[in-house]
């Protein structure tokens, strides 16, 4: 389950995130713009922790995991 940090534009219109594999490491990572708790978040595919590089597991491992599943059906 990962914990996703939103980064937002001066319009306040979200433009990209962050995962994170804790809510420590989104705390320790965003410092000042630490928005809260947004933890416990299903991702699609794994991605690394932006803090510590830990993995943060996704429901597929990668997109061929994905496609691999779509096509056996």
């Amino acid at each position: 389950m990962a914990h996703i940090h939103i980064i937002e534009n001066e319009q306040g219109d979200a433009i990209d995130c962050n995962y994170f594999c804790s809510d420590s490491c989104n705390r320790t990572h965003s410092k000042e713009t630490y928005q809260g708790w947004y933890g416990c978040v299903e991702v699609e595919f794994d991605d690394v922790c932006i803090n510590c590089g830990n993995l943060v597991k996704g429901v597929y491992a990668s997109v061929d995991e994905y496609y691999r599943e779509k096509e056996e059906g």
